[in-house]
């Protein structure tokens, strides 16, 4: 199973946390992608079949989840660049699926948060690193 992980400054200045996480999936999706294209490209046939799977997104912020699955938030969103709607038309298509994780389940944050002793030793057990 491939794993990508990345950590960007964002270009455009979110006014909520939830937008912000909003954009962010805008750029799994696209890494995703990516991935397949370069899969497809070098005949990699084995993580090809990822292509035919489900792709679940985990996120951990509702109201993010929310926002990408109800086009019907055009007050709240109207001063999101068009470019971030694109998560929108592929949950539309079936390309991909959101899902909420719990924050104390969500592996990513071992990568990108300061944590408490407790917290990383928890989601560090769960990452399987022998």
């Amino acid at each position: 199973m491939p794993i990508s992980w990345a950590s960007k400054l964002q270009k455009t200045t979110a006014l909520s946390s939830y937008k912000a996480e909003y954009m962010a999936i805008k750029e799994a999706i696209k890494e995703y992608l990516y991935l397949i294209n370069i899969f497809k490209q070098l005949e990699i046939k084995e993580l090809l079949k990822l292509n035919n799977q489900e792709f679940y997104l985990f996120i951990d912020n509702k109201p993010a989840i929310d926002l990408a699955n109800n086009p019907e938030h055009h007050s709240k969103t109207k001063h999101i660049d068009i470019q971030y709607h694109f998560v929108r038309e592929k949950i539309r298509k079936g390309t991909i699926n959101l899902d909420y994780i719990s924050i104390k389940n969500q592996l990513a944050d071992i990568f990108t948060k300061a944590l408490n002793n407790h917290s990383f030793q928890g989601l560090f057990s769960k990452l399987n690193i022998k």
